[in-house]
């Protein structure tokens, strides 16, 4: 729950349902997306979180007194298979869109073998779904059987990019249908990534993210909030999975929550497309974003600002969005430094 002076602070979906929260590690950014999770999972949401740094295991859940473990389910690749049932229609183009996306494969070329090696029926099939070894095993078969030197290039050039990738076993993509898909969805479902090494970790998430937009563009979508946590190692260029979601979400009923403790070195454009975030929660930054995010709550008070960032205790944070006091119906918009407090 957020108060401010004793009263609770209502955020609204307007105009969208995203939500940005920055702040330094220890200020209540966990604690806050707690209480903010279970307040929607009790409305009947779905949430599904990619934990990149593990602010979501059990042990962080526990400290931060969530109340709804019960509806909890953890999937950690590194310690049990994590089959990714793909909801939409064409898995193999999905697989190709992802990979390009996610390996920033742009010639032309090599896109052309990837969707020739992917329309094979062996790497996308039924009985044991899309691998990462396995694709690795086709580009090398297609390798040896090219004859022109150009496409035994660009395959070599797809088999580097890949490489690093090969021996991720556990998740499997595989097309769903009834038997594959569980009609008892937990309310919240959490991919613990954090046990991968960096490369992997990001790979991974931003792989697995353009396969749930193109499900949700779709309408198929398998969550109704999906929350990014340490989100400054994704990309937000045109054309992400992410930057799709902060600017489109809204038309499939489809929120983000976005967590760092700092911004990255994201660019003017990135940083535009965050603000795309109905709702931002500034706890304490760390000092290098302090004039930043003071200019992001309010340029024309920003010195003033920069010193209230730095008299925020923990629990305490900038909000600035739209919000109601005390259910009363006027919609506010100004910045307020609020509380976040565990419901009664």
């Amino acid at each position: 729950m957020i108060i401010s002076e004793k009263n609770e602070i209502l955020l609204l979906d307007k105009p969208n349902g995203h939500l940005l929260v920055l702040g330094m590690s220890g200020v209540g950014k966990t604690f806050f997306l707690c209480r903010k999770m279970e307040d929607e999972v009790r409305r009947g949401k779905r949430v599904l979180i990619f934990d990149y740094a593990a602010s979501f295991t059990d042990l962080e859940l526990g400290k931060n007194q969530f109340q709804v473990n019960e509806r909890v389910r953890v999937i950690n690749p590194m310690e049990t298979e994590l089959p990714w049932p793909y909801r939409g229609s064409d898995l193999p183009a999905a697989i190709l869109n992802a990979l390009t996306k996610s390996l920033n494969i742009q010639s032309y070329y090599q896109k052309k073998l990837l969707k020739e090696v992917l329309s094979e029926k062996e790497i996308c099939n039924e009985r044991g779904g899309f691998s990462f070894p396995k694709l690795m095993l086709s580009l090398e078969y297609l390798s040896r059987t090219k004859e022109d030197a150009d496409s035994v290039k660009n395959v070599g050039h797809l088999l580097t990019r890949i490489a690093p990738y090969e021996d991720i076993k556990e998740v499997k993509i595989i097309k769903a249908d009834e038997k594959n898909v569980s009609p008892a969805i937990q309310s919240v479902t959490i991919l613990q990534l954090s046990d991968y090494p960096e490369l992997k970790r990001k790979f991974l998430t931003e792989f697995l993210t353009e396969l749930f937009w193109q499900e949700v563009r779709e309408g198929k979508k398998r969550a109704d909030i999906v929350l990014f946590d340490e989100f400054q190692n994704l990309s937000l260029k045109p054309g992400s999975a992410l930057s799709a979601i902060l600017r489109e979400g809204r038309k499939f009923d489809l929120a983000a929550y976005l967590s760092s403790q700092f911004l990255g070195n994201y660019d003017k454009e990135a940083v535009d497309t965050l603000m795309q975030a109905g709702n931002m929660l500034f706890f304490r930054p760390v000092p290098r974003d302090v004039k930043y995010v003071a200019d992001m709550i309010d340029p024309g008070n920003k010195q003033e600002w920069v010193k209230m960032l730095g008299m925020l205790q923990v629990g305490q944070a900038v909000l600035k969005g739209t919000y109601m006091i005390n259910q009363n119906r006027k919609e506010c918009e100004t910045p307020i430094i609020c509380n976040i407090v565990s419901r009664q």
